[in-house]
């Protein structure tokens, strides 16, 4: 409803292929592939744009490989929704036939948007309004996660067709190699475990560490990321990036919460908003992280926001009521439609097809306690049943070829007594490098239809309990139980002094503060599978102001988080004036409301600084405009 022109992107298109509208799909791609510029490159240097004040340069962009001659990279997206066609279709001579329009494109991305990093000169690409949040954003020629992200999928794609059709791979193979490196070197954040959102080109080159919800789900989309690196960086999304809770009339009861796109402030039009298709392409990340119960909650959430509270009732529409200034406008959007079939399809059923391997890969999302669920699809019939200790699945394949079968579904126990797939007893797997729950692999050849059963035996596998808060310093002791302890991986360098067990371990936290995952690679039954512990880092002690302050005083407490009952008297500094404060705080709590009346305060921000003895101390400031000053005051601007 909201244009009434032909315009490439977004993500409408990848409905066509995840709810099998295969031939619309392949109509969509060559109509747009027709009208792809294929004029010659010219080497004369093309004129800047000066009637949008050389914000876009427009005549650059309209060269050889652009397709959707807008004002938009919509070019990305399209070729990502073609490889994902062929990957569901198989058609090598479709994927012949498009082959030339991917060269082109490919190298018009790097003539325009490829920018070179560090003394080795690697690889990360520009992000010129390549994403449907892209209106108001501004990265200035700077190499971009998302973007970058993008580029790596494709060239991996490209080399890998390369070799079916006999053209040569070698280009695309390095390109890919070089913007991995580029990715880990350049924009990688080691001691906080996530991708930062852009890399200046100019000046100090700094990180922009903040990161927004399309650098987490693009990375992992296009595959940039390792298994550890994406859970990481599911991390991020769950401690940094805001969370509004979904309640109202007959609204299900359940901690149901959507998210923002990103924390930046102040709010602008396609920075900071409250966006379906940004929140369920989030959903698909984190199944494809294996975080199957967040993301089927925030599903879940996302449908109740949109299709169960919009104004429009069962309308898959764009930004939702919780959006501060846009509310519900374009209701009627063809991106949201895209990410959520994608998410039902490739999420919660876990379905992802190579025909060009021709294997299916079947991973499950489904919530814990679902016993049933069933999926009629034109390109297979899925079927789930669970009664007990028995498990049933039912996969029937109606792909263009045969498929042989990758089934990983979640461990009910920590043994299996047996698993038959057509009534046959088979062989199955531990699937060693699965994170946050372990995770069977059963792999059959090709076949009509696959019937499997799993029979599970043995004991439930416990949640290990660890600290959620540790003081920096701190003691940090975790037991596994009957769970076998086989390594530990402190990625985000956040443990010292490790002492390992053969079921526990202990060791000191770091001083670097934050929200921290360390990985423990665990042995339980028949099974390994590696356990995230999910902890934050904080100071010993903390100065929180309290909202509302005085005319005549301070109001703060203070955070004790540290194991041990603070009960003493110490030193305070207001304003670099010494007095004495009594304290008493209880273990990992916080102390009574503390009431500073001093001649040391003043007008705005008051600097706190408390000594707790054995090297402990704690800098704060609390803020108070209501304190009046002394006429001997002198005030400065800054």
């Amino acid at each position: 409803i909201a244009w009434r022109t032909k315009l490439l992107g977004w993500r409408g298109p990848y409905l066509g292929d995840a709810i099998c509208w295969h031939d619309r799909m392949l109509k969509n791609l060559e109509y747009w592939a027709t009208r792809q510029n294929i004029s010659p490159i010219s080497n004369e240097p093309i004129k800047q744009d000066a009637t949008v004040n050389f914000a876009r340069n427009e005549p650059e962009l309209h060269t050889n490989g652009d397709i959707s001659k807008s004002h938009y990279d919509m070019n990305v997206v399209y070729i990502d929704t073609l490889f994902r066609h062929i990957l569901w279709t198989g058609d090598v001579e479709f994927a012949k036939k498009m082959f030339p329009v991917i060269q082109r494109h490919l190298a018009w991305e790097k003539r325009l948007f490829r920018r070179e990093f560090g003394a080795e000169k690697l690889p990360l690409y520009e992000a010129y309004v390549v994403i449907w949040a892209s209106d108001d954003l501004q990265y200035n020629g700077s190499g971009v996660t998302h973007s970058t992200a993008y580029n790596y999928y494709h060239n991996k794609m490209a080399a890998r067709i390369a070799k079916l059709i006999g053209e040569d791979a070698t280009s695309y193979e390095k390109e890919a190699d070089l913007i991995s490196k580029a990715l880990q070197q350049n924009l990688w954040l080691k001691n906080k475990g996530w991708f930062g959102e852009y890399k200046d080109l100019l000046g100090l080159q700094k990180v922009h560490e903040n990161a927004a919800l399309w650098t987490f789900y693009h990375t992992i989309d296009s595959e940039a990321a390792t298994p550890q690196e994406a859970w990481q960086m599911s991390r991020f999304v769950d401690t940094q990036i805001p969370h509004l809770p979904i309640h109202g009339e007959n609204v299900p009861k359940g901690d149901f919460q959507t998210l923002s796109t990103t924390s930046w402030m102040p709010y602008t039009w396609s920075t900071n908003n409250v966006v379906m298709s940004e929140v369920m392409h989030t959903t698909l990340a984190f199944w494809q992280t294996g975080r199957s119960a967040e993301a089927f909650k925030l599903y879940k959430s996302a449908i109740l926001d949109s299709m169960f509270m919009g104004i429009c009732p069962g309308n898959v529409g764009s930004m939702t009521y919780l959006d501060a200034n846009r509310r519900e406008s374009q209701r009627d959007f063809a991106d949201p439609a895209g990410t959520k079939s994608r998410a039902m399809i490739e999420g919660l059923f876990g379905i992802k097809p190579d025909v060009l391997a021709q294997e299916l890969t079947v991973k499950p999302g489904f919530p814990s306690d679902w016993n049933y669920a069933k999926l009629k699809h034109h390109d297979f019939n899925f079927t789930f049943k669970r009664e007990n200790l028995t498990e049933n699945y039912t996969i029937e394949p109606h792909f263009p070829k045969p498929m042989a079968l990758r089934l990983q579904v979640i461990a009910l126990r920590d043994q299996i007594e047996k698993v038959t797939v057509n009534g046959k007893v088979v062989k199955w797997q531990s699937i060693k490098d699965s994170i946050g729950q372990p995770r069977i692999e059963i792999n059959s050849e090709t076949a009509p239809k696959y019937e499997v059963t799993i029979v599970w035996k043995g004991e439930k596998l416990n949640v290990v309990d660890s600290p959620k808060v540790i003081a920096e310093n701190g003691d940090f002791e975790v037991n596994f139980g009957k769970t076998k302890l086989l390594e530990i991986n402190d990625p985000q360098q956040a443990l010292g002094n490790l002492s390992k067990k053969s079921n526990s371990f202990s060791a000191k936290t770091t001083e670097n503060l934050g929200h921290r995952t360390i990985f423990a690679k665990v042995q339980r039954g028949d099974l390994i599978w590696i356990q995230p512990l999910m902890f934050e880092i904080r100071p010993a002690f903390e100065i929180l102001p309290k909202e509302t302050q005085t005319a005549d005083s301070l109001h703060f407490t203070v955070r004790n988080n540290t194991a041990q009952t603070f009960d003493k008297q110490t030193d305070i500094a207001i304003n670099g004036q010494a007095e004495k404060l009594s304290l008493k705080i209880s273990a990992f709590s916080d102390s009574s409301e503390i009431v500073l009346n001093s001649n040391a305060i003043s007008t705005g921000s008051n600097s706190i600084k408390i000594d707790f003895g054995n090297g402990q101390s704690a800098n704060g400031i609390v803020q108070n405009w209501k304190i009046k000053t002394d006429n001997s005051a002198k005030f400065e601007t800054v």
